[in-house]
């Protein structure tokens, strides 16, 4: 995001400096100040709200508002994209804001995790909405949301997409079955013992949890911040998490477990293929390395 011309794509890209209690004070960290809606797509084409396969339909708004701005004002003047590119000059189009708009942008920044939500956009009471956000510290907008969600869910994005691979199902069958419905499956977890959940995340100071995170990044398990191990928040973490799944559904974190219990994420496992290659060119232990992660299914 370094060279972006709007600071709000490195803000989201960020850990944000306080944590959200209520969907208002999420939706205007993601689209109020210092954001811009990073396209529009033409009025009566998406209904549903989506953004992929929209080819020729995307507009621009030169005015670049946030999407909170662009929702506030009855009509902007937009240019069609393919236009910018291939006739120019472009001739501006009137386009109407509509909640499907606001829907589409749900994907737009980068943050680690994003809430993700299908919306009843008949007769979706947009002023209301919007008046709702003025209000971040109340919780007018889950109101509102409880009537014309159709459905609504967590998007983690910092777990990356971890597959099995040999080494993992040389560790056992159900560790390796586990691995790409684990992130879920400590989600759910949390969700459902939500009073541990959030009384755990709320006795550590918010910004030690972002030092935390950029630990983990820089040295896996093993990072640590003030005495707290990313490891020791990470066994905690799924000790809450365990509480929250059924008999049945405690097979699901057999993969976090073996991490917790081997030491090593996915990195150090690489780390540790290619160290204990020192015999070979790097460039060919790379290659090894890149055989042996193979995706198993």
């Amino acid at each position: 995001m370094k060279y972006s011309k709007i600071e709000g794509d490195r803000k989201t890209s960020q850990f944000p400096e306080q944590r959200f209690t209520t969907l208002a004070q999420y939706f205007n960290w993601m689209f109020g100040d210092d954001t811009a809606i990073h396209f529009v797509i033409a009025e009566k084409n998406n209904k549903e709200g989506e953004y992929k396969g929209i080819g020729d339909k995307v507009l621009v708004i030169p005015e670049n508002p946030s999407v909170i701005e662009f929702l506030s004002r009855r009509s902007w003047q937009a240019l069609r994209l393919k236009d910018i590119f291939n006739g120019f000059p472009p001739t501006s189009v009137v386009v109407v804001p509509d909640i499907s708009h606001f829907e589409a942008m749900q994907f737009a920044q980068f943050s680690g995790a994003r809430v993700r939500f299908t919306l009843n956009k008949e007769n979706f009471p947009l002023e209301e909405f919007l008046e709702a956000l003025k209000n971040p510290g109340e919780r007018k907008v889950e109101e509102i949301f409880s009537s014309y969600s159709k459905s609504m869910w967590i998007e983690g994005r910092d777990p990356g997409a971890n597959f099995p691979d040999r080494e993992i199902l040389e560790a056992g069958n159900e560790i390796a079955s586990s691995v790409i419905i684990a992130p879920a499956a400590i989600q759910a977890g949390l969700i459902r013992n939500l009073d541990k959940s959030s009384a755990y995340i709320d006795s550590i100071p918010w910004l030690k949890l972002k030092a935390l995170r950029e630990a983990a990044i820089k040295d896996g398990l093993a990072g640590e911040v003030d005495g707290l191990t990313v490891f020791d928040f990470a066994n905690k973490i799924l000790e809450i998490a365990a509480k929250g799944l059924t008999a049945d559904e405690q097979r699901y974190l057999a993969y976090p477990r073996w991490v917790l219990e081997t030491g090593q994420n996915g990195a150090d496992r690489a780390i540790a293929y290619v160290e204990e290659r020192q015999n070979l060119p790097l460039g060919q232990a790379l290659l090894s390395l890149l055989k042996h992660r193979q995706v198993v299914i």
